[in-house]
């Protein structure tokens, strides 16, 4: 068993100047929009996998998230970018990349594993943790193979912490400690278990809930570089889906002889070794998670907003009966078409708009068009108003709707757009989603 398809997503936002020093972050760390959460960076990375019918187990680890496991895979499949899975297998929310790789390996059919790294702001003066998803199909090992997993357990004790956080841990402690101590022993147990040494190693990816000095651990470790995932914030798993993408790129980097190491280090840990898959030797210059993340410009966030996302005012009411009968179609898209005047529409309805017939049957639209006009709500106040966006849909109908938040420009008429999912209110104390333009590539 290996990585047969690899996807991911990384949101555009990062935390501005003054944040950054506030909450001691790295001025890197990704942050979800502010119309994104647990579940539309899941559902983004799962836009880049190959479309299938039927899904083997999938296995998820969606931490943060306001709507349960059930109702994920549900929203996933209404949009069509997740099959029928097997079965469903939510994993704790602190399980890092050697857990899911660890249960994938065990699994008698190939299944899919999904981790979504997503907290919500702590409180000031608290590192902000990366958010990022990665989406994995597992099956013949054309991305990667997976070489070797083991797991450490270890007894909790007293420890040195810092910081208003209770998971909070001295850089100190988590050095000396926990990477010193448990992963010296892990790496070693990897390199064995693999038949590999530290000198066939690229370097290895470790996220343990301190920021490292990686050029130190490399000297240690005897391999060429040891990177952090995810700016280092959080507790063990808290940047699994970094982690993972990490790994990949740099295995694609080293080519079809390439290995890379995995440590996830808390109390104990686990890590994982992973060798270039069979594409590596046909295609060295392909990256191994080419869906991985489109670069694009970046949005600052500012201390008003950021803190703003801890807590979100109470949206409308909505009838839970209306919801029931239309979600289906609008999270599909699926519209109308008239078999009368060939009108395309959408929402769907049971009259034809243009002519009026009552000979309309469901058509499934595209998510993707052009911008045939637009407008800039100012209506409410806001430091960003909204931009409304009316598209003409590629295979014909309209869509009205609006643009995402972290659009690096406002959009003008003849852009090239695509329509993405993401969370467009609260209301009777559940999120919900829909459809926004977003520019296409």
């Amino acid at each position: 068993m290996g990585i047969a398809d690899v996807s991911g997503y990384v949101p555009a936002y990062r935390l501005d100047d003054y944040l950054t020093r506030e909450t001691a972050s790295s001025p890197d760390v990704s942050v979800p929009g502010p119309d994104e959460d647990a579940f539309t960076l899941m559902w983004a990375s799962l836009t880049g996998l190959p479309r299938a019918e039927a899904e083997g187990p999938v296995l998820l680890r969606v931490p943060d998230s306001d709507i349960e496991t059930r109702a994920l895979v549900a929203h996933a499949r209404a949009t069509g970018v997740l099959g029928e899975p097997a079965a469903v297998v939510p994993l704790a929310p602190d399980a890092g990349v050697p857990d899911l790789l660890a249960l994938a390996t065990r699994l008698a059919q190939p299944g899919l594993g999904l981790l979504v790294d997503h907290r919500r702001p702590a409180g000031a003066g608290v590192p902000a943790t990366a958010s990022a998803a990665a989406a994995v199909r597992f099956g013949p090992p054309r991305v990667a193979r997976v070489a070797a997993v083991a797991t450490r357990h270890t007894l909790t004790f007293d420890r040195w912490r810092t910081g208003p956080a209770p998971d909070q841990q001295d850089a100190r402690f988590v050095e000396e400690a926990l990477v010193a101590v448990e992963g010296d022993a892990l790496l070693a147990e990897l390199l064995k278990s693999a038949g590999r040494t530290a000198a066939d190693l690229a370097g290895v990816v470790v996220t343990c809930g301190a920021r490292l000095r990686g050029a130190r651990w490399a000297r240690r470790w005897e391999v060429p570089a040891v990177w952090q995932a995810g700016g280092g914030a959080g507790g063990p798993g808290a940047s699994a889906a970094h982690a993972l993408l990490t790994a990949l790129d740099r295995l694609c980097a080293a080519g079809p002889d390439g290995a890379v190491a995995i440590l996830d280090l808390g109390w104990g840990g686990g890590g994982a070794v992973l060798t270039a898959g069979t594409d590596a030797a046909e295609d060295t210059a392909k990256p191994a998670a080419s869906a991985a993340t489109t670069a694009r410009d970046t949005k600052a966030y500012g201390l008003a907003a950021w803190h703003g996302r801890a807590t979100e005012a109470p949206g409308p009411w909505t009838s839970p009966a209306e919801l029931w009968r239309e979600m289906p179609a609008l999270l599909g898209p699926v519209g109308y078409r008239c078999s009368d005047c060939g009108g395309i529409g959408f929402p769907r309805a049971g009259v034809c708009e243009l002519c009026g017939s009552f000979e309309v049957t469901d058509q499934p639209l595209r998510r993707t068009g052009v911008v045939a006009t637009h407008s800039v709500d100012h209506l409410f106040d806001a430091s960003d108003p909204v931009q409304m966006v009316v598209v003409d849909l590629d295979g014909g109908g309209r869509f009205f709707g609006q643009a995402v938040r972290d659009v690096p420009r406002r959009l003008v008429v003849g852009d090239r757009v695509r329509l993405v999912l993401r969370r467009l209110h609260t209301a009777s104390g559940l999120p919900h989603y829909f459809w926004k333009v977003d520019l296409d590539g």
